[in-house]
């Protein structure tokens, strides 16, 4: 396939049957299958920062600069897509597809960083009002998550282990 833009991120599903590409605020996602047929994601309100898809690409999450997450269901992309706004440019993103969850990290603003839960997909519900936030006050440039243990990077090289407790 032929990307008539500038990439600059990209996320591949754990099934392997599902390529996402971002470059500033458009994404559009590809099932391998069928390279000729791509879904162009909404244009998001800033530039994307982080694109993560579910398992098999049911959800595709788009982090932007201005703290919007938004959160598509890949077969009802108009009818099904959920937003959160955070106070500061979202730098990390990871989905922990094990818990259903997003970690969020954001270089500016509060929180900044947090769990959000994605949306049931039998039942399509709203984004949990409020994110659950960690005790951190440091800009988080990137994260990763998986259960109960998170990692955060921060400028100047340092690297935070997270463990929530309960």
């Amino acid at each position: 396939a032929v990307y008539r833009q500038e990439p600059r991120i990209a996320h591949l599903s754990e099934d392997g049957r599902w390529f996402v590409l971002a470059e500033t605020v458009r994404a559009v996602l590809w099932n391998l299958d069928k390279p000729d047929d791509p879904i162009t994601i909404e244009d998001q309100p800033g530039e994307v920062t982080n694109v993560r898809l579910s398992r098999n690409a049911d959800f595709i999450v788009l982090s932007s600069m201005g703290g919007s997450l938004t959160m598509n269901h890949r077969t009802q992309a108009r009818r099904f897509s959920q937003k959160a706004r955070y106070g500061g440019d979202l730098r990390g993103l990871w989905l922990d597809n094990s818990s259903h969850s997003l970690l969020v990290g954001a270089s500016d603003g509060q929180p900044r960083l947090a769990v959000q839960r994605l949306p049931s997909l039998k039942k399509p519900s709203p984004l949990a009002a409020e994110p659950e936030p960690f005790g951190i006050g440091d800009e988080v440039w990137s994260c990763w998550m998986k259960g109960s243990l998170a990692v955060t990077g921060h400028r100047g090289g340092l690297v935070k282990l997270w463990r929530k407790q309960g």
